[in-house]
């Protein structure tokens, strides 16, 4: 009796597993195409502050109030742990974005690592994330993230809709930080 009890719970807990039968249509409803929440960077800074940051919250970037500092108003994010670090140390990515009360004229993505025996790792995360709003939010720059986490050197230039500018700061020690920053460039 405990026997048969196991083996039915076992099967009704199978049967609620995961996906459907390939073929059945169902399944090919899940495979469609991905449609992005904006179409480029130009829609995605033109979007309410509100909205923009709620793309960067629903991929738990964790953007902070949007706020007045000074003459434009400033969202500075929480840092997102990358990776498990020794004692002292940590690797962060931490999202900023400015503009003024209407829109959004700048985002920034900024990578710090403090430990480099879990650099790979955290660059790995990083890329991840920060590819993982390009994908949502129907953005271009997947290959200025990955060029800015994989080679050493400054770069800037022009995607449809922003302008990118990538800086390092090769702190002392093992520290680095990797600052990527799209800044709005209107379409004509």
């Amino acid at each position: 009796m405990i026997r048969t009890a196991a083996l039915l719970a076992s099967a009704l807990a199978l049967a609620g597993c995961g996906g459907n039968a390939p073929g059945s249509d169902s399944a090919a409803n899940n495979s469609a195409a991905f449609v992005p929440i904006t179409e480029g960077w130009d829609a995605f800074f033109t979007k309410p502050p509100s909205e923009a940051l709620g793309i960067l919250d629903r991929l738990s970037l964790r953007p902070g109030t949007y706020a007045a500092q000074g003459a434009a108003h400033v969202s500075e994010g929480t840092p997102i742990r990358l990776a498990d670090t020794r004692a002292g140390t940590d690797n962060m990515l931490t999202v900023t974005a400015r503009g003024d009360a209407k829109q959004l004229s700048s985002i920034t993505f900024d990578v710090r690592i403090e430990d480099a025996a879990q650099s790979a790792l955290s660059r790995t995360r990083a890329l991840e994330s920060i590819n993982n709003v390009f994908r949502f939010a129907g953005l271009e720059g997947t290959a200025v993230a990955k060029a800015a986490l994989d080679t050493p050197a400054p770069a800037a230039g022009n995607v449809a809709g922003a302008s990118y500018a990538v800086t390092r700061e090769p702190a002392t020690g093992e520290a680095q930080r990797i600052t990527i920053t799209f800044t709005h460039k209107p379409s004509n």
